[in-house]
């Protein structure tokens, strides 16, 4: 299992490289993802105009998480990487897109009575392509724990607001679901920085 593992690792790592390596595909990912941003921020829209301004930067999740990582890869392009806008854009993307992945297949009856079926499958392979963009964020910038804790504690206090004051979308407003929603979003922010922490903790060790 180990060797499988290291195996898939390997693939991943090369698979990044090689992105990186070639400024047009980062230029590709760039701009999909701007596309996705205003596309998300139409999504959004009614619930914006519903929700008071000064917490506008809180309510379109998986729009500000590829604005963010547009900005990242863009950065990158110019050499002049932000390590906060980095770890925010990893934590935004890895963990608004399993969510969505995860809410979109586990009340996919619900989305399909009002989604058609290409775009309820536009929905999650989008965001599974967010998760694994993500990564590519880990191959460039500089892994620092007071950005790593910048992006949990702003994670967890969007998680807070979300669920706290309703503001979350297109989720049914039963108790159930949305306990199990924030639960698996908490986690996912618990997740992102585990997975942060280990990496920068290899790259310390390495540098010894």
């Amino acid at each position: 299992m180990n060797k499988y593992i290291k195996s898939i690792s390997r693939i991943v790592r090369d698979f990044r490289r090689k992105i990186l390596e070639k400024d047009f595909y980062v230029k590709v990912i760039i701009l999909a993802n701007l596309a996705g941003t205003l596309f998300g921020f139409y999504w959004y829209r009614g619930l914006l105009e519903s929700t008071p301004v000064y917490l506008w930067p809180l309510v379109p999740d998986s729009p500000i998480a590829t604005l963010l990582i547009s900005t990242s890869l863009f950065l990158y392009l110019k050499g002049n990487p932000n390590k906060y806008i980095d770890v925010l854009a990893f934590f935004g993307n890895l963990k608004y897109g399993l969510w969505t992945v995860f809410v979109e297949l586990y009340m996919f009856e619900s989305f399909l009575a009002v989604n058609s079926l290409p775009m309820y499958l536009f929905i999650i392979f989008s965001h599974l392509a967010m998760f694994f963009q993500a990564f590519l964020v880990l191959k460039y910038t500089e892994l620092s724990w007071k950005p790593a804790v910048f992006a949990f504690s702003f994670y967890l206090l969007n998680d807070f607001v979300d669920y706290s004051l309703g503001i979350y979308a297109t989720l049914p407003r039963d108790v159930s679901i949305v306990s199990l929603t924030s639960f698996v979003a908490f986690t996912l922010t618990v997740s992102a920085f585990l997975y942060y922490s280990k990496s920068l903790v290899v790259e310390l060790e390495i540098g010894k």
